[in-house]
């Protein structure tokens, strides 16, 4: 999954990632959103905890 989300930030993340505020909406097939939040949420908070990203499922 990061190596597939990795692609939209060519820069990588910022050394002091507070400083920097941006906003992108990636849009995900329904099959494959569950996936994405996995099982009772585990995986979306795990790329929320590794990336500091606010990360909204609309």
């Amino acid at each position: 999954l990061i190596l597939k989300i990795a692609p939209l930030m060519p820069n990588g993340l910022p050394a002091n990632r507070a400083t920097l505020q941006s906003q992108r909406e990636i849009t995900i097939a329904n099959d494959l959103i569950g996936c994405i939040i996995g099982r009772g949420g585990q995986k979306i908070s795990e790329i929320r905890q590794a990336s500091g990203a606010n990360i909204k499922i609309a």
